[in-house]
């Protein structure tokens, strides 16, 4: 969880400011204590308005990737539309050329990203969940699950936000 990996951060980044306990004692017991009052404030942020901001924030980035760029999670194109769905596309005022996977916007519109282990791209109602299988069967691509680029992205975000813990932002 999101929640867990901050917290992980911060308790590494405590030890690593810390100083020697022979050195000061009383010092680090003061810090150590500012320290933990400032983490257990901010761990209702943690556990709501701030990992749902890092979630929207890849989801943003996720949904640039795939619905507007036509990009697979190995930043490779999805496809090729025929020429036959093209004309259908080109009338509608759609995009042309090549995979985007947007025509009604159903699919852009039901994709969550669900925080457990790892983040991981899901979709809040059947159909779509369904034509995402088809999709990455169909063009035998990985599209529905996060880039090198987006992973790398979130421990970004997961690092600013435990930098803000440890400074009172």
């Amino acid at each position: 969880m999101l929640a867990d990996r901050i917290m992980e951060i911060v308790n590494s980044k405590i030890k690593e400011q810390a100083p020697e306990p022979a050195n000061a004692l009383d010092s680090l017991r003061i810090g150590v204590a500012s320290t933990i009052t400032r983490v257990r404030s901010s761990i209702g942020l943690l556990e709501g308005s701030a990992v749902q901001e890092i979630l929207d924030q890849v989801t943003d980035k996720i949904d640039t990737r795939i619905f507007d760029d036509g990009l697979d999670a190995s930043m490779r194109q999805i496809g090729f539309y025929s020429e036959g769905y093209d004309k259908i596309r080109a009338e509608k005022g759609l995009a042309t050329g090549r995979v985007i996977l947007q025509f009604t916007g159903q699919m852009r519109q039901s994709m969550i990203l669900q925080d457990s282990d790892e983040i991981t791209i899901d979709f809040d109602d059947s159909f779509a969940e369904n034509k995402s299988e088809w999709v990455e069967s169909t063009y035998d691509l990985e599209i529905f699950t996060l880039s090198d680029d987006e992973e790398d992205f979130v421990e970004e975000l997961i690092e600013q936000e435990a930098n803000n813990i440890l400074n009172g932002s």
